[in-house]
């Protein structure tokens, strides 16, 4: 079955870099898309009879988006229009809004950046209350080719990330990286929000230029650094999700590929927690029993983000959908258990207490579950103890007041004759030797608990600790007594 679905998730991932091939042939550039270059968008005779539809010499800025030889100017507010001359008036300033303006140099295009942040904040207001106009097919190929005018550009280079730093601290943005542009990109994404949720709009009339190619030159938008790009765009992407019944397998296939792009290193973290956060939502809807299709995603997927360095950026969000799984099946637990326990870090760092914290999470959700047969338990117990034996007093801490609560002995009981030697060696070490006076707290009263729960087994488990620190002790004596001698030899 595993290799089925590795066969159809590779047919998959072909299929969308030849979506990605075909959209960067037709797309060249970004910023060169124009009326007349565009393969998305269909080329429609003009609408005539109208004031607006005069031709007009143009010629390309240095962006290469097709703008007007004569000075921009004020178009009329489009609530002043009458009924009959608005669909001509809108389609009239979206053109307007073609010109993609050089926010790199201030006193540049000045007069534009002003006619059109007033264009797309006219706009935005006609359509929040003007929905009949998304009755017209024709105002579609205006609108999206808009949207892709003023969206799809050249981001900034991708900067590296330093692993030592997600690792060992919490990240925060102190300086967050804005672009320059957003006066302008803000209002677009609030047209596309406004289209996308207005109860008029038309999936079929969309369809034909909101398909594949164009979701997926969205998606590549979850690499720009900034922040508030990143959360419009979701929003963006889960309405379309909620709105293109037909483009929902596509979206899910597309998210993964950046996921397991991400993982492989050949793109950066950015957006990742955002298409975390929109998924969470999407597999709140997953109807029980979980498909075939959505628990590979879960498996192969959703896990592997686990192994990144950059785990801390989107590790909440992670969490968030795989504890979503389990509140749609419980008995998902076992398969995700024994595919996420391997992925523990090895060297012991801040990075554990994030997988400590979604253990615990995970073993929240499950209710109703049987508890007998939890054979991912000995390997948890392991790692748990690995942790608690951790020289970063944090890890520790944190570890032992996971094994000190009551959802883990709620698992442990059942299983005491298993777990309790794997957690021993561990808590007799640390309780006697860790620096951190919490630490050694924390795990005599974790020992006091064991004790409890089988006091013959505890005692047992004492001698035999006792009996090798005293084969140890004896050991290292001869050891020290030899070295005495060959030093006085020589």
């Amino acid at each position: 079955m595993e290799s089925t679905f590795i066969g159809e998730f590779r047919t998959d991932l072909h299929e969308i870099s030849l979506i990605s091939a075909r959209t960067e042939k037709s797309w060249s550039g970004h910023n060169k898309l124009t009326r007349k270059s565009s393969t998305a968008f269909h080329k429609k005779p003009r609408r005539q009879g109208s004031a607006y539809s005069t031709n007009r010499k143009s010629e390309c800025d240095s962006s290469g988006v097709e703008v007007s030889n004569e000075d921009v100017e004020h178009l009329p507010p489009l609530l002043f229009e009458t009924s009959d001359m608005r669909e001509a008036a809108l389609s009239a300033k979206l053109k307007q809004c073609f010109r993609v303006c050089n926010f790199n140099e201030v006193n540049k295009d000045t007069k534009s950046k002003e006619v059109k942040r007033v264009a797309l904040n006219d706009i935005c207001d006609f359509l929040s209350w003007h929905f009949d106009s998304l009755d017209h097919s024709e105002i579609y190929e205006d609108l999206f080719q808009f949207f892709a005018v003023n969206l799809f550009r050249d981001l900034p280079p991708v900067k590296e990330v330093c692993p030592l730093e997600l690792i060992l601290v919490e990240v925060e943005e102190d300086d967050p990286i804005k672009d320059v542009a957003w006066p302008h990109l803000q209002l677009v994404y609030a047209i596309f929000l406004t289209v996308i949720q207005s109860p008029k709009f038309d999936p079929e009339l969309a369809s034909e230029y909101l398909n594949e190619e164009f979701v997926f030159k969205l998606l590549q938008l979850f690499e720009s650094y900034d922040s508030r790009e990143r959360e419009l765009l979701q929003s963006v992407i889960y309405n379309i999700y909620l709105k293109m019944i037909y483009l929902r397998a596509c979206i899910r296939k597309q998210i993964a590929h950046v996921f397991l792009m991400f993982v492989e290193g050949n793109r950066s973290p950015n957006g990742v927690a955002e298409l975390l956060d929109m998924m969470s939502s999407v597999i709140c809807g997953f109807a029980v029993p979980i498909k075939q299709e959505h628990q590979q995603f879960l498996h192969h997927v959703l896990i592997p983000l686990h192994r990144p360095r950059s785990l801390p950026l989107y590790h909440e969000s992670l969490t968030l959908c795989m504890t979503q799984f389990l509140e749609r099946d419980e008995s998902l637990v076992d398969e995700m258990m024994n595919r996420l326990l391997p992925l523990w870090p090895r060297i012991q760092t801040a990075k554990s207490i994030k997988f400590i914290n979604e253990v615990e999470s995970i073993l929240e959700k499950v209710h109703n579950y049987d508890k007998e047969n939890q054979a991912w338990l000995c390997l948890l117990a392991r790692k748990v103890a690995s942790c608690i034996q951790s020289d970063h007093s944090l890890v520790a801490e944190r570890a032992l007041t996971f094994a000190n609560g009551q959802l883990f002995f709620d698992f442990l009981k059942p299983h005491a004759l298993r777990i309790i030697p794997l957690l021993f060696p561990a808590l007799y070490h640390t309780s006697r030797t860790h620096w951190s006076a919490t630490v050694t707290s924390l795990a005599f009263k974790l020992l006091t608990h064991l004790m409890s729960l089988n006091s013959e087994l505890f005692d047992y488990l004492v001698d035999i600790q006792s009996g090798n620190e005293l084969k140890l002790t004896e050991q290292n004596h001869a050891e020290f007594i030899l070295d005495q001698h060959i030093h006085s030899i020589y």
